[in-house]
């Protein structure tokens, strides 16, 4: 499948390509040659019915679920052959949100909650100490305030 219509993207790679993908799970193939080619700017749906191998090939794609046969490229990087997975550079140029907020099947529930909370590393370390923080101010809030939908009202625009 490629996209009709869009600009030529000059000779950068495809955002995504897959090549002869092959997934299965004991005996039950799930792909068979599967060929997939993804264009900058492009926007694809994946449609099908329950069982019919979108999540593993999406897991195939960000690289939870290793092919049994194929190439998976993202940004013209083979996911699963490139040695050492150098994750930081294609990371830091996509987002994955999972439906019903499912988590990394290869990670701790811990691992899981700090994932979103995890800075991205920089390429080098800062070469002056940073500040401190500061303390955050008490809050002047009761600990018990009414939840509503209207803003809070300060105590200058309070009419008697």
């Amino acid at each position: 499948m490629t996209g009709a219509g869009l600009q030529d993207a000059g000779d950068e790679p495809p955002a995504i390509e897959i090549r002869g993908l092959r997934s299965q799970f004991g005996s039950r193939v799930i792909h068979e040659n599967l060929d997939l080619t993804v264009e900058r700017g492009e926007i694809l749906g994946v449609v099908g019915g329950s069982g019919s191998g979108k999540s593993v090939m999406l897991n195939t794609i960000i690289g939870l679920k290793r092919p049994e046969g194929g190439s998976v490229r993202v940004f013209g990087h083979d996911i699963h052959a490139d040695p050492g997975r150098n994750w930081g550079a294609i990371e830091r140029r996509w987002g994955v949100l999972f439906q019903q907020g499912a988590l990394f099947s290869n990670l701790t529930v811990a691992e899981n909650v700090e994932a979103p909370l995890a800075e991205p590393s920089t390429e080098a370390a800062p070469t002056e100490p940073q500040p401190e923080a500061a303390e955050p101010e008490p809050t002047t809030a009761p600990a018990e305030a009414p939840i509503t939908d209207q803003p809070p009202v300060s105590e200058d625009t309070r009419h008697p």
